[in-house]
């Protein structure tokens, strides 16, 4: 199942709770199965009980058998902001045309501008290493919009 998100709206909509929020994630960063973020390996067992927070898993690697979650290694780790606010903050920054400012980024999202400021630098930072180790583009491109300009 595809899942489009063409405006905040639909966020909002497609996930109303945080738990929402983590199926999508492992959805979009686990589209195979779950994969252990330490050793690499698909054989894992969700953690459960009562003092046990969702999506908890522990790779059954015995080399490994270490404890994750879907947030594990990346920038979203150990921050105290809600899922909702992360995949709210990728949209506003990968949809703004020219940028968005920390500034900007906290009114919308509700929180300090410094907070913001870390937020908008992780997410560049992920599409700056991701943009170096993909394909450039080749075959045909359309562009929605350009500047041409006569300098002689």
């Amino acid at each position: 199942m595809t899942v489009v998100i063409r405006s905040v709206r639909d966020i909002y909509t497609l996930l109303p709770t945080e738990e929402d929020a983590r199926c999508f994630l492992e959805a979009l960063l686990w589209p195979e199965g779950r994969l252990c973020p330490h050793c690499g390996s698909t054989e894992s067992t969700a953690l459960r009980g009562s003092s046990v927070r969702p999506g908890l898993y522990q790779c059954r690697q015995r080399a490994c058998r270490r404890q994750f979650t879907v947030t594990t290694r990346t920038p979203m780790h150990a921050t105290k902001l809600e899922l909702r606010t992360w995949i709210l903050a990728f949209f506003l920054v990968l949809n703004a045309s020219k940028g968005i400012s920390s500034v900007v980024l906290a009114r919308h999202l509700g929180i300090t501008q410094k907070a913001a400021w870390r937020i908008g630098h992780a997410i560049r930072e992920l599409m700056a290493s991701e943009g170096a180790s993909s394909e450039r583009l080749s075959g045909i491109v359309e562009v929605d919009e350009g500047a041409m300009r006569d300098f002689g």
